[in-house]
């Protein structure tokens, strides 16, 4: 690959860096407050229901995962404003360097944003929880791939999400459609094991869930491997969507925008 297609997309990205480092606060802020909703209910509250103290910690990898995963919504009313509104995207897909480019460019961009938001979360949960989340039960070399891995896969969720959502009218049809369903069929009150134990053929149909890989593979790494799948089976079937689901939402987006 040419080097200086490498300089010119590194200079696309540092723009976006720029414009997210506008919005970022808030996104900081969002994101702190609906991770302690969440942490605080689950951790000093539902016990008195019954629930186990270890809940908490339980349901801290699940905020993580979702707080990351929540990006790609506003990710996609940012980029169907601009299509119906200047379409700097197709400016963009103009400049002397393959389009694809661009759009893995912009991929990463969406990995990057959703990254930010996720250890904000971590800091939460760790913040909130205190003692409850012992950091000697956390493998920090798993959770550092798990980060990695997870927000890859927003990154190149988002560009397939884009490619398959009509226009900026219709992306509470894809909230409510599919990512809705993804996210909270995927784990994020329960394990795999406890939906296997109820009922073990959805469970296994629930194995081509993306969220519910996400959500195990971060709490094999933040809480124990016991009880959750493979960590190394999780990570590497969401690797796999990564490539599969961003090399799909690219060709599409580039068919759709008629820059083949």
């Amino acid at each position: 690959m040419n080097f200086s297609y490498l300089q010119t997309v590194w200079e696309l990205f540092k723009t976006d860096l720029f414009l997210l480092s506008q919005t970022l606060k808030d996104k900081i802020i969002n994101a702190f407050i609906w991770a302690s909703a969440n942490i605080l209910i689950t951790a000093y509250i539902l016990p008195a229901l019954g629930f186990e103290n270890s809940y908490g910690a339980f349901m801290a990898a699940s905020v993580i995962v979702t707080c990351g995963g929540f990006e790609l919504v506003t990710q996609l009313s940012y980029f169907y404003a601009d299509i119906e509104g200047e379409n700097h995207t197709s400016f963009l897909l103009t400049l002397p360097l393959p389009n694809w480019l661009i759009l893995v460019k912009q991929g990463l961009f969406y990995a990057f944003n959703s990254f930010i938001i996720c250890i904000m979360a971590l800091i939460t949960a760790k913040v909130l929880l205190f003692y409850r989340l012992d950091l000697s039960s956390i493998s920090f070399l798993k959770l550092t791939i798990a980060l990695l891995i997870m927000n890859a896969f927003y990154g190149s969720f988002t560009l397939f999400m884009i490619a398959f959502t009509k226009g900026l009218a219709t992306i509470e049809n894809s909230w409510m459609r599919i990512l809705f369903p993804l996210w909270f069929l995927g784990g994020f009150q329960f394990s795999w094991m406890s939906l296997y134990n109820v009922a073990p053929r959805f469970a296994y149909l629930n194995l081509l869930n993306p969220y519910t890989h996400a959500t195990e593979m971060m709490r094999a790494a933040m809480i124990s491997q016991q009880g959750n799948l493979p960590f190394w089976y999780s990570a590497g079937t969401l690797l796999a969507l990564t490539f599969i689901l961003g090399g799909w939402g690219i060709a599409r987006i580039r068919r759709r925008l008629d820059f083949i």
